[in-house]
């Protein structure tokens, strides 16, 4: 995946958010969990901000550095995901393109 699809992604994802914020007309638990795919939905993007938090942790190898980026995926969501891919992309590429080569 390129830089180039990570940031469409991100922008696409702003794009979505501003709609639904525009949209929404307040916020009520019990109809957010009205529907049980909801909590689902809901569970399944949290363990995807845990498994980016491994990788920010893994490649940042530091609890200081990671820390902030960690925090802001929980509070902010992917799209903190997306700027750290953007930003680290050659760093996190690099091993699988040594792999490549050696095939």
């Amino acid at each position: 995946m390129s830089k180039t699809v990570i940031s469409v992604a991100a922008a696409a994802f702003v794009i979505i958010f501003g709609w639904g914020a525009s949209t929404a007309e307040g916020f009520s638990l019990a109809a957010f969990t009205a529907d049980p795919w909801v909590i689902v939905a809901v569970a399944d993007l949290y363990l995807g901000f845990i498994l980016m938090a491994v990788v920010i942790a893994t490649v940042e190898g530091s609890v200081v550095k990671a820390a902030p980026w960690i925090v802001a995926l929980m509070i902010v969501g992917n799209l903190v995901a997306a700027v750290y891919l953007i930003l680290h992309f050659a760093r996190l590429s690099a091993p699988f393109a040594a792999m490549k080569d050696d095939a």
